[in-house]
């Protein structure tokens, strides 16, 4: 059996926003264009009973993908060959009773033809959408079997975690030069992810939004849904006063770009002192910079700290884009 293909075309579904509405580019712009994306049901196995990661809005599950089998009993078989692993992003559940299963399944199949389209070596290759554990939506993505950045640089030296930041800048580069540009929207140490060359790969890129979309209202704040994100918050995605859109956006991107190198250089989390929602809330909204409790006597760092300042501007427009931080940082990796 070849690979199925769903229709993800990214045509009007009535007046209802949530599915017409974009958020993997943030805009319009994809007019009546139809993707074409994989339809990969029949072609994988799950290989881990249970989760091995688990999300606000998603369980990732490992499995192995069967290239051609020739039938859905083949693609289960244990001998089959080539196998390929993956990792399966499983949404945990549809709970708003107002979303009905195929548009949910439209909504996801087209915002996973927009990302399927990408290829970098510092972006996750996404292979398209699988439809498991009772027909749950999955996303089916590359697997890394050094996992996340967070978790393999424990215990490893500073040129270790120095040699991942090129990637992040290039990957980063990539999604925003797009056209239209793609916003991450979840940049923080545990989305980047470390490949087989020791070189870092962003995951989990425009598609939190839609998850949480899918999954519908679970009875949290704005704040409750970015729970596991909020330390990397721009202070415009916590203040509606301060921009007419919550949603990501580049610039939004930039101060969790910040974030996340100065994370990954000293294993520091945002605000790390803080153990509340609410202290930190606050001082993100009140001006204090990520990492403004700082005690180091590395001049590499003290330079990298001052290139990453300008990510941490308070206003939106006054950040830097991330070709300018590029340029920037270079000279402090010479």
């Amino acid at each position: 059996m070849t690979n199925g293909f769903v229709d993800g075309r990214s045509d009007s579904l009535g007046n209802d926003d949530l599915f017409t509405r974009t958020p993997i580019a943030y805009c319009s712009q994809l007019g009546h264009t139809q993707f074409q994306v994989n339809d990969l049901t029949n072609c994988i196995c799950e290989t881990s009973k249970y989760a091995v990661a688990c999300g606000g809005f998603s369980d990732l599950y490992a499995g192995v993908l069967i290239q051609s089998p020739t039938n859905e009993a083949d693609s289960c078989d244990p001998n089959a060959k080539p196998r390929r692993k993956v990792a399966l992003k499983v949404l945990r559940a549809i709970t708003n009773g107002q979303i009905d299963i195929l548009r949910a399944k439209k909504r996801l199949n087209r915002e996973v033809g927009v990302l399927q389209r990408l290829n970098h070596p510092n972006v996750t290759r996404f292979l398209g959408v699988s439809f498991h554990l009772g027909g749950r939506p999955s996303i089916v993505m590359e697997w890394y079997d050094r996992g996340d950045a967070s978790t393999y640089l424990k215990c490893r030296p500073i040129e270790d975690r120095m040699s991942l930041i090129p990637g992040i800048i290039k990957g980063l580069r990539y999604l925003h030069t797009q056209s239209p540009a793609i916003v991450h929207g979840d940049l923080k140490g545990s989305n980047v992810l470390v490949n087989s060359q020791n070189q870092a790969v962003l995951a989990d890129f425009g598609i939190s939004k839609v998850l949480e979309e899918l999954s519908g209202p679970t009875g949290n704040t704005t704040v409750g849904s970015e729970a596991g994100s909020f330390r990397w918050l721009a202070p415009e995605r916590l203040d509606t006063r301060l921009t007419t859109d919550k949603d990501p956006t580049p610039a939004s991107d930039i101060w969790a770009f910040g974030c996340t190198i100065y994370e990954i250089l000293t294993g520091r989390i945002p605000y790390q002192s803080e153990i509340h929602i609410w202290p930190i809330m606050t001082q993100i909204l009140t001006g204090v910079h990520p990492f403004s409790e700082r005690d180091t006597d590395d001049q590499r760092l003290e330079r990298i700290y001052t290139a990453l300042e300008p990510c941490w501007a308070f206003r939106a427009e006054c950040r830097p884009s991330i070709i300018q931080l590029e340029r920037s940082l270079t000279f402090c990796f010479q």
